[in-house]
């Protein structure tokens, strides 16, 4: 989609999952949902822009690619 924003999301979204499926202790599970939480508030600004499809996309400029890059 090329929105860097929602990978950082979607990522803190299934830490915590991933986490507890691991079978972590209380403590690691407690941990990442704090980190999932506050990752996913910071973005809170970006998850309205992509709601309102305002959300700029991640671009490469052609402009700073190498030139293997651009051979291919």
């Amino acid at each position: 989609t090329k929105y860097v924003s929602l990978g950082s999301i979607m990522g803190a979204a299934v830490f915590p999952v991933m986490v507890f499926v691991w079978h972590a202790n209380l403590p690691c599970i407690l941990t990442a949902l704090a980190m999932s939480f506050l990752v996913i508030f910071l973005h809170r600004k970006n998850i309205k822009r992509l709601i309102a499809g305002t959300e700029s996309k991640f671009k490469v400029n052609k402009t700073n690619l190498t030139r293997e890059d651009k051979e291919n």
